[in-house]
């Protein structure tokens, strides 16, 4: 008898549950792709703290190898904020996004445009330092 009622409500859990429609894998995988997107800003931040402190490294030794080791991890970050930027705003546009989606994705974009500024303003820091052929 307890087997019956527990399957019966087994059924009813499952019939009253939401299926799943056709934008549940998409609507997905744009939150994990947010996410993802998050993570590497994240990561790209932290960079940037280890960058001005290599700055103020270069500032005292003047080397070459130095400042341009700093300016190609610069151009890195630019470049991952920028084609973020460029693929989140080409995605916000998209007419099947529900409020929260949108939410996100401006989010996103605005994360990389401030990235891309830090790490242009950086970039215009290190240039202006005059290094040696250290």
């Amino acid at each position: 008898m307890k087997f019956v009622l527990a399957l019966a409500a087994l059924l009813a859990v499952a019939y009253a549950a939401p299926t799943q429609n056709d934008k549940g894998f998409r609507n997905e995988f744009d939150h994990l792709l947010v996410i993802e997107a998050e993570h590497r800003f994240k990561e790209i931040e932290q960079g940037l703290m280890r960058l001005s402190l290599q700055v103020e490294t270069l500032e005292k030794s003047k080397s070459k190898a130095l400042k341009a080791e700093i300016l190609r991890e610069i151009t890195i970050g630019v470049n991952f904020a920028t084609g973020a930027k460029e693929f989140f705003t080409r995605e916000a546009k998209r007419t099947d996004l529900d409020l929260v989606e949108k939410f996100n994705y401006d989010a996103a974009v605005v994360s990389a445009e401030i990235l891309i500024k830090d790490l242009t303003e950086l970039a215009k820091k290190v240039n202006a330092i005059d290094a040696n052929n250290k």
